[in-house]
């Protein structure tokens, strides 16, 4: 399971226009005490059978589906976005959820042969395989490089009215691991940044995994299994990135 963009992970080509987030955000933005702390609010525009709305990360998706996501923050910041996809029966897949399912996923990485991104933890009931190791979606060549996000604008990714992430044909979870930080960082020692690919590493999915649970302790969420429309994150250290857990839940369809 991964998003596609027509063959393996490629953008799908599509005339459209896209919904605009409310310009006056509220919640976190309104309420935070430490105003220089990084706050954002998530969304997804989602099209499918010709039809675009603005959908929270708990929708049921399916297999097919076209989506941008959409963020606004309260201060400048900058933006990268990876995946991890989990293929399974969507009732074993709560252990992957949240801030938790970034921690269990690094477990398996460490028990991981060497030489091998993928994990495959066995039940009586069903199959949960984590594959195909870490995604960087954003920001890459294909999906843009413009990644700094100004205040209180709506920052849209894919940009371009043509250009999709598309759900592949696999059901399971698509989790999103959203990092927002004050300053550019280097994901070039994990991911070649003009294609996305994990590095061919074996430790590197430890690594990754290990920076990753260092960010998403630094994030408070309004949810403990990602955010969704109208809903917020806000880092706990101003200096440090945090890292937001968007699990999207993905289902077979028609």
């Amino acid at each position: 399971m991964n998003f596609k963009l027509n063959t393996a992970l490629a953008l799908t080509m599509a005339v459209s226009s896209f919904a605009q987030s409310d310009a006056n955000p509220r919640g976190i933005f309104l309420e935070s005490g430490d105003s220089a702390s990084s706050a954002i609010k998530f969304s997804v525009l989602l099209e499918r059978d010709g039809v675009k709305k603005v959908v929270p990360s708990s929708y049921a998706f399916q297999s097919g589906d076209k989506m941008k996501f959409q963020f606004e923050l309260n201060n400048d910041r900058y933006i990268y976005i990876l995946l991890r996809s989990v293929n399974a029966n969507p009732a074993m897949l709560e252990k992957y959820s949240g801030k938790r399912g970034i921690d269990v996923i690094r477990e398996e990485d460490q028990r991981a042969t060497a030489g091998s991104t993928t994990t495959t933890t066995t039940t009586t009931t069903a199959t949960t395989t984590t594959t195909g190791g870490y995604q960087l979606l954003y920001p890459t060549q294909q999906s843009g490089t413009g990644n700094k996000v100004a205040a209180r604008t709506t920052k849209t990714v894919p940009g371009g009215d043509a250009t999709w992430f598309r759900m592949d044909k696999k059901p399971g979870m698509e989790k999103l691991l959203v990092v927002v930080s004050d300053k550019p960082l280097d994901f070039s020692p994990f991911f070649d940044t003009l294609t996305g690919k994990l590095r061919a590493n074996s430790t590197v999915a430890v690594q990754l995994s290990q920076r990753l649970v260092d960010y998403s302790g630094n994030s408070h969420l309004s949810s403990s299994r990602g955010i969704e429309v109208e809903s917020y994150a806000s880092a706990a250290v101003v200096a440090k990135p945090m890292l937001v857990p968007v699990d999207l839940r993905h289902e077979a369809g028609k």
